[in-house]
């Protein structure tokens, strides 16, 4: 039970424009890095091929992270417009916002950043591009400085829970499919014995959200995310203290980005 094999499967036209794949963030890194197991018509061949040429140009660097540091841009506006009182779904499109945030950061460097080690390794991205103090700061967006480690092994126990029902689910998506419990589980225990228990809050806080969302409304499994949440200053009034300091994080990063551009010669 601590093995399963993801399997993606899509038709040859993904391939069509191989050029262009250099600056999708997801399937560009990936062919980047693949390896090829069967390819008697060398199709992959000659897309691997492709999408390498010029592949670190900085053109093809922001191509790929510009897009994600504008689509949390959008997200924040549509947070500050909206005067309704936050839940699971807009605490949801928080963490998506954050994800675009530091995978926008990551891409500046490299591929895309993982579920599980996504905090571990975003610490890794900010040094690499010079701003170190961007960790820190998606670590306090998330609420961490309110989180311990104690704190976080005790919400494991409705995390296994929530799990538990809505991996059952007919239309459960395929990342929270019952074979990948342990994927999950595994990884957010590792984190939480390491040195920097707090690269655990990612994993389980995002994979959490995704379980509450396809929860009834008023289901008692969403009362202990909802303590989680409240605690974290994600709920009630504090939600617009967290979209304050969204806005100033994305600033510090779109002056990144400006002097990315200026060091690059675009």
């Amino acid at each position: 039970n601590e093995v399963h094999l993801d399997i993606s499967h899509h038709g040859e036209s993904t391939y069509d424009q191989a050029r262009a794949l250099r600056t999708h963030p997801w399937l560009g890194c990936t062919i980047y890095a693949y390896k090829i197991l069967h390819d008697p018509n060398h199709l992959l061949d000659f897309t691997q091929a492709s999408v390498r040429g010029m592949f670190f140009n900085p053109d093809n660097v922001m191509a790929r992270a510009q897009p994600q540091l504008e689509e949390a841009r959008q997200i924040w506006l549509k947070f500050y417009n909206r005067a309704s009182e936050p839940g699971r779904a807009q605490v949801a499109e928080y963490l998506h916002a954050l994800s675009c945030i530091a995978n926008a950061v990551a891409c500046l460097d490299g591929a895309p950043l993982t579920e599980r080690r996504f905090l571990l390794h975003y610490k890794a991205r900010t040094a690499a591009v010079g701003q170190p103090g961007l960790y820190a700061g998606l670590v306090g967006l998330l609420g961490g400085a309110e989180v311990t480690r104690e704190d976080m092994a005790a919400w494991m126990k409705s995390w296994e829970e929530t799990y538990g029902i809505t991996s059952a689910l007919p239309d459960v998506p395929a990342h929270l499919h019952p074979y990948r419990r342990m994927y999950h589980h595994m990884g957010i225990e590792a984190l939480l014995v390491s040195e920097t228990p707090q690269d655990a809050l990612w994993p389980l806080l995002r994979t959490w959200t995704q379980m509450v969302g396809l929860l009834r409304e008023g289901d008692p499994l969403m009362d202990v995310w909802t303590d989680a949440c409240d605690q974290l200053n994600l709920l009630g009034e504090h939600f617009t203290n967290k979209v304050a300091a969204l806005d100033a994080y994305l600033d510090t990063v779109e002056i990144l980005f400006e002097t990315w551009r200026g060091e690059h010669g675009l």
